[in-house]
């Protein structure tokens, strides 16, 4: 009887409770002993010794709680932070390209614009130069010569590639009788267009049209009183009636429409 007394003694409960805690690790056990010596001992010191022991125990619990969220959150910190720094350039990557892509889509808007300005400006210039070819051609039959040359040098002035603005002017000098003229013409033509092999064809028909034949001078030497007669007979049907060679009949078959 006196050993169990003694067994239960307050002394005795806070040495077993001590050795669970600090020897064995058994907290839950330690902790039961602790409650039972502050509850059947309050008055005891070893209960005030029982009281610091549990405050021991639950801030090492809270401690440990606190430890671990303040490990894992860093960690969580992080990876947000990572995952946003990640979404950021993603995004930011998505803008540039979807920028490049617009800016592009709009050079290349920009060139086909300005392809059609160009082909519309192209095509009015060329129905501006056909228009006023055709009033030269107007005038010519209309025996205004020279009117239909300042026409037909406008249409050159203006940057016109229409062959017909150079043949028509040839032809009227020809039909003026200034053969000088007609060949600068031809040659004009020529510089722009070296390809076109009929050039040379006209230019040499106009000198063989300058110069007098064997025949003529012979007829001017011995005949100088029939000499104009003769001269006129030997060009039938090149010759019109004032005695300048006529190329108004194939002005029209030399310059073709193709060549407005």
């Amino acid at each position: 009887m006196e050993n169990s007394s003694r067994a239960d003694t307050p002394l005795e409960l806070y040495e077993k409770a001590y050795k669970l805690h600090y020897q064995e690790y058994k907290i839950a056990e330690a902790c039961a002993m602790y409650r039972e010596l502050i509850d059947k001992f309050p008055d005891s010191q070893e209960c005030g010794y029982a009281v610091v022991q549990l405050n021991k125990i639950e801030s090492n619990k809270v401690a440990k709680r606190l430890l671990q969220s303040s490990t894992v959150s860093p960690r969580i910190s992080y990876a947000a932070l990572t995952v946003s720094i990640v979404a950021l350039v993603i995004t930011i990557s998505v803008i540039i390209i979807f920028s490049w892509e617009m800016n592009t889509a709009a050079e290349r808007m920009e060139h086909s614009l300005a392809a059609v300005r160009n082909s519309i400006d192209s095509t009015r210039q060329e129905i501006d130069h056909t228009v006023r070819i055709t009033r030269s051609l107007g005038a010519l039959f209309a025996g205004k010569d020279d009117h239909a040359l300042e026409i037909l040098r406008n249409v050159q002035s203006s940057g016109s590639r229409a062959i017909s603005s150079y043949t028509i002017a040839a032809d009227i000098y020809l039909q003026k009788g200034e053969y000088d003229k007609a060949i600068q013409e031809y040659q004009k033509l020529q510089a722009d267009f070296p390809e076109l092999e009929f050039i040379s064809d006209k230019i040499a028909l106009i000198k063989n049209e300058m110069e007098p034949t064997v025949g003529d001078t012979a007829e001017e030497t011995n005949e100088n009183a029939s000499a104009p007669a003769r001269s006129a007979e030997r060009h039938t049907g090149a010759v019109s009636g004032s005695g300048k060679p006529d190329f108004k009949k194939s002005l029209l078959v030399v310059d073709s429409v193709e060549f407005f």
